[in-house]
């Protein structure tokens, strides 16, 4: 009998379990806390996981925004943005990166890669071990480990700073 795709890819993510330490979570949690604000960036699958996150960083009560929706403001010296990249080499988030970084405010990339482009301009990167032989296609299990990682985050948040489920509804859209 032969293992369903389901079952396959939560063997595969069952491996990085211990990979990321609660040091590392509040130490990305740290650099998120020092903006005034937050923004965050991705591109293709890997910018819906970063959208998924935002949502929670403003459940959680912290301004959030994704960059390039219509009602995101500008970034400034006192803001902090997350870039999610598996590769760390989007060229339209290199992009944003510099810009970033010449307004002055704090960088973190997420990332797969050991050696990307997106490191080089970032305050702080974290490094999601990622193996380069999935059988998923196309750099599925980042994504899927990125939105874990925010996950988790979101979990050590509401610990560290008392945050309940039932705060967090309080923020939730109710005109759907």
């Amino acid at each position: 009998m032969t293992t369903s795709p389901f079952d396959a890819i939560i063997s595969e993510l069952q491996q990085l379990k211990g990979s990321l330490s609660q040091e590392e979570l509040d130490t990305f949690i740290d650099h998120l806390t020092e903006g005034k604000r937050i923004f965050i960036a991705g591109a293709g699958r890997s910018g819906l996981m970063a959208k998924a996150f935002c949502m929670r960083l403003m459940h959680l009560g912290r301004q959030a925004y994704t960059v390039g929706d219509v009602s995101t403001p500008s970034f400034t010296k006192d803001d902090v943005i997350v870039f999610a990249s598996g590769s760390g080499e989007t060229a339209s988030l290199k992009l944003m990166a510099k810009k970033a970084k010449e307004s002055g405010g704090r960088i973190i990339t997420v990332t797969a890669s050991k050696a990307s482009s997106l490191r080089n301009d970032a305050d702080a990167v974290v490094t999601l071990p990622v193996h380069d032989t999935s059988m998923q296609p196309m750099g599925s299990t980042f994504e899927q480990t990125l939105l874990l990682f925010f996950d988790a985050v979101v979990l050590r948040y509401m610990e560290r700073y008392s945050i309940t489920e039932q705060r967090m509804k309080q923020t939730h859209a109710n005109l759907e």
